[in-house]
């Protein structure tokens, strides 16, 4: 079952504060344990060759526990969020936990707040609308400049 980051109990508050930069599924299992969604082919992948050699790969390419890609297979694994606070925040298995900086937020609209993106998408709609070759892409780019 899908679950929506605000249902998450509040011990996970403070990780998902660092989380925020991706919109990986969280899920609950059969079992009732709140987990990052698999990808089904890493986690093949995963279950045939041993995640210490993948992990050793990881550092010795120079990453750590505070690398993006390290953490993104994790998720990707469907590692539980218990296990992931365990690996990635606790500094008990990760000294430089407190160091961890996450990558800028995934998608375009980033950086705009929603009454922006409202007020952009409609004059975008009006504009277009009222052009020839509506219903294709053709415009935008016009449109666009005139934006700037």
């Amino acid at each position: 079952m899908r679950l929506n980051r605000t249902e998450l109990p509040k011990d996970y508050a403070d990780m998902m504060k660092t989380e925020d930069h991706h919109q990986h599924e969280i899920i609950r299992d059969k079992h009732g344990t709140i987990r990052w969604k698999e990808d089904s082919f890493i986690r093949r992948l995963t279950d045939n060759c041993s995640l210490n050699n993948i992990c050793a790969g990881f550092h010795a390419n120079g990453g750590d526990k505070n690398t993006e890609s390290y953490r993104e297979l994790y998720r990707k694994m469907g590692y539980s969020l218990s296990g992931y606070w365990e690996i990635f925040y606790w500094d008990m298995n990760n000294d430089i936990a407190d160091e961890y900086k996450q990558p800028e937020k995934e998608g375009v609209l980033r950086n705009i707040d929603k009454q922006d993106a409202m007020e952009l998408a409609t004059s975008f709609y009006v504009w277009w609308h009222n052009q020839p070759g509506t219903n294709t892409e053709q415009g935008f780019s016009e449109w666009w400049e005139l934006q700037r």
